[in-house]
């Protein structure tokens, strides 16, 4: 009887962390969290609305924009590296401010 009580209980627990992490979506609210920001709480309060995502969808996204971000660290890493773009590097560096803002402000526009 022990011994059946016992798989009864870790099969709830099971099941229950199952839904926890596989079946149960998250609202807005579970999504932001509190904020400092009034408004974005005033508005998380009105429109609070289940997204049907999971925890485990959560994750899956949270992983993609880390490998995404990687990626992007790795490339930045190796245009740093490579000895044309250091020698641009350097010459920039000796730019005045003015007109490295001016060069910042002109991509930005594109």
């Amino acid at each position: 009887m022990k011994k059946l009580f016992l798989l009864i209980l870790v099969a709830a627990v099971i099941g229950g962390l199952y839904y926890y992490y596989f079946v149960d979506t998250l609202t807005l609210k579970d999504l932001v969290g509190d904020n400092d920001s009034k408004t974005l709480n005033w508005v998380v309060k009105k429109l609070d609305f289940d997204t049907g995502l999971t925890r485990n969808d959560l994750r899956k996204i949270k992983s993609a924009f880390r490998d995404k971000k990687m990626k992007t660290e790795e490339a930045i890493d190796e245009m740093l590296n490579d000895p044309d773009l250091e020698k641009i590097g350097k010459k920039l560096k000796r730019m005045p401010d003015q007109t490295l803002e001016w060069l910042v402000e002109q991509y930005e526009d594109r």
